[in-house]
């Protein structure tokens, strides 16, 4: 089965831009990023997703990483789906629900399970009149199930006893046996759709006031008020999130105090920040893929990589992702590479390169450590696009003033964090413009005659980009008559998303020549 997203403990979610969505791309971009909101939101979320990062150091707690996913599960993909439900009647009309419900029994049925009965139910309380203004959309229904979704979110876990925490068995029992309500979001979140469903069947007058409702539906958890002041405002969000994480930090540190890998856990741990998530940039974070695997190759020799250069019936890229200088730690959602190891790399191939020969014909890469010695020679060859990663700045701008022609550097970070690495790379106004590919787009900046910065986004984004741009937000001004070399781009993008090279053939030929 295709997949379509995925969010995974990070700071972004993942959208495939190649493959069709049932209903549309935004629908699954905005699946996903539910996900992430209550992810990172939530005590329980939080929790969660340190516990996610640190059992890969140290497996002893595999077991807990598996049992948080597991009481979380129904509630993140019912609320999510719900979500693209309600997106989908806003669109057409309340009458039309019946139509997206089927389809998804029959195409994705798990995710029908997830909200039937508890969500399903509560849909026709609402209307949507076509002159007037409504008792009780579709809207306002899922604003009130999005609260009682963060509140069944915010269990405090570092309430449970250590010794609880520290045996599977103990656990298991004292959470989902002892208090179930307490500390399982699935089962909290049942309970308060329940209750909203009484609620709501007691309205006898069709006069709906949201914030009664709300009151009435949080009846059967501990801490109503607070979480009534939380939504109203009267409540120091960015505080309660603060102390919310200082004490989550310090009760999982406790937890693998004894581990023999302490040091790196508690380092790790410290990189973890939670706050109030920005709904009205939530869609920012967000990574294209195609989820189309490019297969490892066999590692290559100079002389290969020298004829790969200058082979015109092999359409491909030379990616450089590493230089042997390079010498940080690598610790994030996607993988930890000790700093160790590129001192060892770096020893063993002093003024070296590890670069990719990437193929779209054979949809293979082929990986290399080329010497350095070896570029100008290289680049003589080259009829072939170069591209480095974003991270090697100090080697792009020593290529800025060697005779390679043209370099792109490739940007993968999500839009929300990007403009950091933008604005390190545009010193001064730069140059800029969107290129279509499907339902992604790449911003390109000129950063100098040599040098190109590129960032994929989705299409969606297009507009924020745009807007961020004019208002100086950036340091970029549009231009719309900017030069872009599809003849790299095109192999640039298909290399890089491992897709077959007529694919983009064809987006160049209806959308991938810009503005």
């Amino acid at each position: 089965m295709t997949t379509l997203g995925e969010y995974a403990y990070a700071n972004y979610s993942i959208v495939n831009f190649v493959d069709a969505h049932d209903d549309g791309l935004e629908s699954t971009h905005l699946h996903e990023i539910v996900h992430l909101i209550l992810t990172q939101s939530t005590g329980y979320g939080f929790f969660s997703t340190v516990i996610d990062r640190v059992v890969k150091f140290d497996p002893e707690y595999e077991y807990l990483n598996k049992l948080l996913f597991k009481h979380m599960l129904g509630l993140q993909e019912g609320i999510s789906t719900f979500f693209e439900l309600i997106r989908f009647v806003e669109r057409e009309s309340l009458e039309k629900a019946p139509k997206f419900i089927s389809r998804l029994k029959l195409t994705r049925k798990k995710y029908y399970n997830y909200m039937y009965p508890h969500l399903l139910r509560l849909l026709k309380f609402t209307d949507m009149p076509k002159d007037g203004e409504a008792n009780f959309s579709p809207k306002d229904l899922l604003d009130i199930v999005y609260r009682l979704a963060f509140v069944a979110m915010s269990c405090d876990l570092t309430a449970i006893p250590m010794e609880k925490m520290c045996s599977k068995k103990n656990l298991k029992k004292y959470i989902q046996q002892e208090h179930p309500t307490r500390y399982l979001p699935n089962r909290r979140f049942r309970v308060l759709l329940s209750e909203l469903n009484k609620v709501l069947s007691s309205i006898d007058d069709q006069v709906y006031n949201k914030r009664a409702i709300l009151k009435e539906s949080l009846r059967p958890i501990e801490n109503r008020d607070f979480y009534l002041k939380f939504f109203l405002g009267d409540e120091n969000r960015e505080q309660y999130f603060r102390t919310r994480a200082d004490n989550t930090k310090t009760y999982i540190k406790n937890l693998f105090s004894e581990s023999r890998l302490s040091e790196i856990i508690y380092t790790t741990i410290d990189t973890f920040n939670t706050k109030a998530v920005d709904i009205e940039r939530i869609h920012h974070h967000v990574v294209p893929s195609s989820y189309r695997e490019v297969y490892n190759g066999e590692k290559t020799d100079d002389e290969t990589i020298l004829k790969y250069a200058q082979d015109g019936r092999d359409l491909g890229i030379f990616f450089i992702a590493m230089d042997s200088s390079f010498k940080e730690n690598i610790n994030n959602a996607r993988a930890y590479i000790p700093k160790k190891f590129f001192e060892e790399v770096g020893g063993a191939y002093p003024d070296h390169l590890f670069l990719l020969y990437m193929s779209c014909c054979q949809q293979k890469k082929f990986p290399s450590m080329f010497p350095k010695s070896k570029l100008d020679l290289m680049f003589a060859k080259n009829i072939k696009p170069i591209v480095g990663n974003y991270k090697l700045k100090t080697l792009i701008d020593e290529f800025a003033q060697s005779p390679l022609e043209k370099i792109y550097v490739y940007c993968d970070r999500p839009y929300s964090s990007a403009p950091e690495t933008i604005k390190e790379y545009a010193t001064t106004t730069k140059k800029a413009r969107l290129v279509e590919y499907g339902d992604m787009c790449i911003l390109v900046i000129r950063i100098s005659d040599k040098v190109d910065f590129f960032l994929p986004i989705i299409s969606s984004l297009r507009t924020d980009v745009v807007s961020d741009i004019i208002s100086g937000f950036l340091n970029l001004t549009l231009d719309f008559d900017l030069e872009i070399w599809l003849h790299d781009y095109d192999p640039i993008v298909n290399s890089l998303f491992g897709l077959p090279c007529k694919l983009l053939e064809k987006d160049k030929n209806n959308q991938g020549s810009g503005e």
